[in-house]
């Protein structure tokens, strides 16, 4: 496979439906940074957004590791061709994908026993600006771009964009149940609506400071 000539083709089939980087990048989720370097012939897509590339830019997924039209004679030639390339690189993806997701895993079950830890033994230490929370917070938005398998700088910031305020507010609605169930005394109230208005605060901040990133890194 040719990354410059996959990278033109991308380019003439982004132009001929009328879109711009920025336009294409917005509809399959990445930056128009990513778009740039893969029409430069810096980077190619990866396997698991090719799909919704091709979908997107109405091409197949052949024609594109081809970086060309293909006619019905030299189709299934090209096949096979870009099929024997796809799972040479699906190998060498999956050995360097094993280490960032078992650390991913790793992170989320020491993240959420750190909260169970801070919260039950440790309440005293929650205040309005309240350590233990801050890290709980990073410490599940490291561990989700970690199973994301997200590599490059604008696609892990394009990301973490797209997850830090959902984050900001499943979180004190997994502990519901437990602050139900343990529910003691009406000062408990209090408590529970700070840790809620904490992990939106920081995932309002968080994301604030994440646009500010992606129109540097646009730039």
């Amino acid at each position: 496979m040719s990354q410059n000539k996959i990278g033109e083709f991308i380019q003439q089939s982004r132009k001929a439906k009328g879109f711009t980087q920025k336009d294409l990048g917005d509809r399959i989720g990445v930056s128009d940074k990513t778009i740039s370097k893969w029409e430069n012939g810096n980077s190619i897509p990866d396997t698991s957004i090719l799909n919704e590339l091709c979908a997107t830019l109405d091409i197949n997924v052949n024609e594109l590791l081809s970086g060309e039209k293909l006619t019905p004679e030299i189709y299934s030639m090209k096949a096979e061709e870009n099929m024997m390339n796809l799972l040479e690189d699906n190998q060498k993806q999956q050995r360097f994908a094993l280490l960032p997701c078992a650390a991913g895993i790793i992170l989320l079950i020491l993240t959420g026993l750190f909260a169970i830890f801070t919260h039950m033994l440790l309440p005293d230490m929650l205040d309005l600006w309240d350590f233990p929370t801050l890290l709980i917070y990073i410490g599940i938005c490291c561990s989700l771009v970690l199973l994301s398998g997200k590599r490059h700088k604008q696609e892990i910031i394009h990301f973490l964009r797209k997850i830090v305020v959902p984050v900001g507010c499943i979180c004190p609605l997994l502990g519901i149940n437990q602050f139900i169930h343990q529910f003691r005394d009406p000062a408990d109230i209090g408590f529970f609506v700070n840790q809620c208005v904490l992990f939106v605060l920081y995932s309002l901040i968080a994301y604030v400071i994440l646009v500010l990133i992606e129109q540097h890194l646009d730039k």
